[in-house]
C-alpha cells in the first residue's frame, strides 16, 4: 500500500478525511499458530524471549513483470509482524545484508540484485534479537553438468527426509 514515508502520510490523510478506519491486515498475526504461542506467552508458559527467527519464501514466477527484483525487505511483515504484536514492540534498528544474484531477467526495475536478505532487527525496549530472512523462491546458481553450466534453482532449504517406522528401518 506504501513504499515510502510520503506514502504512508498519503494513506493516512485519505483515512482520515475519509472519515474511516484503514487497517493493513497482515494475516501472520490473525492465524491459528500465532494465537496458540500468545496463549502461551501470555500465559508465561513461553518464558522469556530471547531470540526470534522469521523466515518466508515468495515464488514471483508468473507475478507481473514489475514485481521482478522486489527487494526481499521491503516487504517483511509476514515474517517480522508476529514478533512485534506478541512483544507488543516495534524494531529500533536492523542491519541487513543480500546474498545471491539474480539473473539479468529477474533484476527488474527496483535495482537490487539480491534473491535473498537477511536482517538482524533489535527490538525497542527488548533484550531479543529477531533474525529475518526473506527468500524470491527463483534464486539462480551455476552449476557443472556434462562439462556444461546450467541454472539450478535452489531455495537454500534441503528436502525433507522420507522417515520410516523403526520396525522398517536396518542396520
Amino acid at each position: 500500500m506504501a513504499m515510502s514515508l510520503a506514502d504512508v502520510e498519503a494513506v493516512r490523510a485519505a483515512a482520515h478525511a475519509s472519515g474511516r478506519v484503514y487497517m493493513m491486515m497482515e494475516t501472520s498475526v490473525y492465524a491459528r499458530e500465532y494465537h496458540a504461542v500468545e496463549e502461551l506467552h501470555r500465559s508465561g508458559e513461553l518464558g522469556t524471549v530471547t531470540f526470534y527467527r522469521g523466515f518466508h519464501i515468495q515464488n514471483l514466477d508468473g507475478f507481473a513483470h514489475y514485481w521482478q527484483g522486489y527487494p526481499p525487505m521491503a516487504y517483511v511483515t509476514h515474517a517480522l509482524s508476529p514478533i512485534l504484536a506478541l512483544l507488543d514492540t516495534s524494531v529500533a534498528s536492523v542491519h541487513c545484508l543480500g546474498s545471491g544474484r539474480l539473473t539479468g531477467e529477474r533484476e527488474g526495475a527496483f535495482g537490487n540484485p539480491y534473491p535473498l536478505e537477511t536482517g538482524l532487527f533489535r527490538l525497542r525496549g527488548h533484550d531479543a534479537v529477531a533474525e529475518i530472512s526473506r527468500v524470491r523462491r527463483h534464486l539462480f546458481c551455476r552449476t557443472e553438468r556434462g562439462g556444461a553450466a546450467a541454472p539450478v534453482m535452489s531455495t537454500g532449504l534441503r528436502p525433507r527426509r522420507q522417515c520410516r517406522p523403526a520396525s522398517a528401518q536396518t542396520t
